[in-house]
């Protein structure tokens, strides 16, 4: 296991994934013409902002009123803003998850990394060096220990993962599936969805 510790900013970090929200196609057509109507005034009204609370505001006025979703630590001192609805959310019952968690499995949502408009706060990025899957990394908040975010590019290339607790309210998106089910605790029961799996499906 590797740990790093990060200090992420909505500048620094939209910076960073400048190149992949400005690349051609990467950014979906429902809020390009919104979000990216002028790439360079985009880039503008980035500039200055000191919280995902600011970004919020910035967004709905640049998107006609489009709502972003962020999902924050226990402490709220780590954040992530989003700018579209996530691709589906699981719940998974592996017996990695149940290690990491310290409960019956992990539940999370999926969201493009395109969709990623800002991250905030001081993070410990912890990279669990497992063989099958390289590039995995967690981020957790420094202060409190909240696993707020992760990416795992060989399972969900392209993609961010997101802790459902983490939001205000985590029943604002439907469960759409329960995966290693055959990991569940006997006294634990099935989770209402509308697919699931007693293994990870492929």
């Amino acid at each position: 296991m590797r740990i790093k510790r990060l200090q992420l900013t909505p500048n620094s970090s939209f910076q960073s994934i400048r190149g992949t929200v400005l690349a051609a196609g990467a950014v979906p057509d429902r809020w390009r013409s919104a979000l990216l109507g002028a790439a360079e005034p985009h880039i503008r009204w980035a500039a200055g902002r000191s919280s995902t609370a600011s970004w919020t505001k910035a967004f709905r006025e640049s998107s006609g009123g489009r709502m972003a979703f962020e999902a924050r630590c226990a402490c709220r001192a780590v954040s992530i803003l989003l700018a579209d609805d996530p691709i589906r959310c699981f719940v998974c019952h592996c017996d990695y998850c149940q290690r990491t968690s310290g409960s019956v499995g992990v539940a999370a949502a999926i969201f493009n990394d395109a969709d990623v408009v800002a991250m905030e706060g001081e993070v410990l990025e912890l990279d669990p060096e497992l063989p099958k899957w390289p590039g995995a990394r967690r981020y957790h908040c420094a202060k409190c220990g909240s696993a707020v975010h992760w990416v795992n590019p060989d399972a969900f290339p392209g993609m961010r993962l997101v802790s459902l607790g983490c939001f205000d309210d985590p029943s604002a998106w439907g469960l759409a599936r329960t995966v290693q089910n055959r990991y569940r605790p006997e006294w634990c029961p099935q989770l209402v969805s509308p697919e699931s799996f007693d293994e990870y499906p492929g």
